[in-house]
């Protein structure tokens, strides 16, 4: 061991002019989010779309935020045009909808729908039956029209979607339960 460190000094990779160890890395939170490529500028055809990709990117990342107030300021900056000269008024006001992602997405969706299609989207969600397809079609049929009534309550939804179920698969449903969590998936 001739060459002037000690064992221990060499087993630990240290030296007495070695740098020090770098600082510890911060928390998860103090990362930038990972990105939202969805843009939205207030029209109205837009919307389900715009919507559609924020509740996915709640659902996958909305853990990497502080609280949902920062959660919106981030959705926020993903409006443009008149999206985003609602966005700055709400803002200017402290609106409460600013501290709750699920208070803020409504307000945005009230703010910006084409009333005439949420009307279409209801009077087809009130009539649309099983009629004998497999349930696999009709689901996939009612969350699409879902999509554009996330304003209806889940409760709603729920008794919508039982009315559409041929009664032989509703009385299955009833036995074992509809997953209530689900109808927007």
């Amino acid at each position: 061991m001739g060459s002037g460190t000690s064992s221990k000094e060499a087993s630990s990779g240290c030296s007495p002019t070695s740098p020090p160890p770098p600082p510890p890395q911060p928390g998860p939170h103090a990362n930038a989010p990972t990105p939202f490529k969805t843009m939205f500028d207030g029209t109205a055809s837009k919307l389900a779309f715009f919507m559609n990709r924020a509740w996915s990117y709640i659902e996958r990342h909305g853990n990497e935020f502080h609280d949902e107030a920062e959660l919106v300021q981030f959705l926020g900056d993903n409006l443009e045009e008149e999206a985003s000269e609602w966005f700055t008024q709400v803002n200017d006001e402290e609106a409460p909808e600013l501290n709750n992602v699920d208070d803020f997405l409504r307000e945005l969706h009230s703010h910006f729908e084409d009333s005439s299609q949420a009307q279409e989207a209801e009077a087809e969600i009130k009539s649309i039956r099983q009629k004998g397809r497999p349930a696999k079609d009709l689901v996939l049929e009612f969350r699409c029209l879902a999509t554009n009534l996330r304003h209806w309550s889940q409760r709603l939804l729920v008794h919508y979607f039982q009315e559409s179920l041929d009664e032989e698969l509703l009385k299955i449903c009833l036995c074992h339960g509809l997953p209530e969590d689900r109808i927007y998936e």
